[in-house]
Parts: structure tokens; sequence; C-alpha cells
């Protein structure tokens, strides 16, 4: 168990760019991440000289700043893991708070929903997946993002129309707009 919490404390000291806490947490993912392991079995085999070269390679992304998220891959949002990559943001905690607070405050099924700007499609594809028969549209001007979302929504099995648009350009070709 020592030379794991060695490990750790050794690798987070390089994550100058994070708290102390923070930076623990980021090692632990990583190498749970790496070698499929969880904590509690790192603590009692893990050897420093046994470690991956990929682990090690990822470990210099995340002292430069980089997100874990994006070094890995995936994140996590509303109890599922998202496919991220640069072309998305990252799924947020506070974003969760906000798809929750929209789920409760509309228990009504057959509701029609538009997210603008879906990135990874976390917001639309939890919705479709939480809320009764939803209809769900996404818009999103990347193209690499709209193909993350698609992908997200295959491997979740979630219903949502995404298409692309610039939402500052044009109207989404499915909504019509009456004034009266």
């Amino acid at each position: 168990m020592g030379a794991f919490l060695e490990l750790v404390n050794r690798w987070s000291s390089h994550l100058k760019l994070y708290p102390k806490p923070e930076a623990d947490s980021l090692v632990h993912w990583l190498l749970e991440h790496h070698l499929g392991m969880r904590r509690v079995d790192m603590m009692h085999f893990l050897e420093e000289k046994d470690l991956p070269e990929a682990l090690k390679q990822d470990f210099e992304r995340l002292k430069t700043g980089e997100p874990i998220q994006y070094i890995l891959g995936h994140g996590p949002f509303y109890g599922r893991e998202f496919k991220v990559s640069p072309a998305t943001l990252i799924p947020r905690n506070e974003t969760e708070e906000l798809v929750h607070l929209i789920i409760k405050e509309n228990p009504q099924a057959n509701l029609r929903i538009l997210d603008i700007g879906t990135g990874t499609g976390c917001i639309p594809i939890t919705l479709a997946l939480e809320m009764k028969n939803p209809e769900v549209f996404a818009v999103d001007i990347s193209e690499d993002a709209l193909e993350i979302a698609k992908e997200n929504a295959k491997a979740l099995q979630a219903k949502v129309k995404f298409l692309p648009c610039d939402i500052l350009a044009e109207i989404p070709p499915f909504l019509i707009w009456i004034s009266l």
C-alpha cells in the first residue's frame, strides 16, 4: 500500500495547476482508466515499474493542463459516460443540475425539446432517456461535435434528431415561427 500512496503523492505533486486533492483525484482516475483496477486493488498490487507506457504518456499530457476527459476520451454526465473531444465542451456538474431541474419541472409527456450548441449531446440525450416520450432535436454549427453527439446517442440508444445549424445565421429547418 505504501508504494501506491507514494506513487500517487509523487505524481500529483507534478500537477502544479491543480490543488492537491484535485491532483490526487486526477491521478487516481488516470490509473483506474489505464489499469482497469479499482483503487483498493491498486493499493495492494501496483508497482510503478509495471505501469504501461500509454499511462505515462497520458500523465505527461495531464501535467500540461489538458483536461483528463479529453485525455481519456470520455466524461461522466447524469450517471452515463459520454464521448468527448476537443471539438466539444466537457459536460459539467452545473449542467447536470440544470438537466435534473428540467426533468423535475416537466413531468408531462410528449414535449418538443431543442438543444442549441449540443456539443457532446449530453443534454438532449439525457432528456430523451429520462423524460416521457419527448421529441428531441439538437443543433450545432460544428460537424465534428455533431458526429460525437450522434455516436453518444447511438451508444446510449437515445432517440435525438441532430442537425447542423448556425443558429445566429439561420432558423433551424424544423422550427416554424408564428407571430400574431
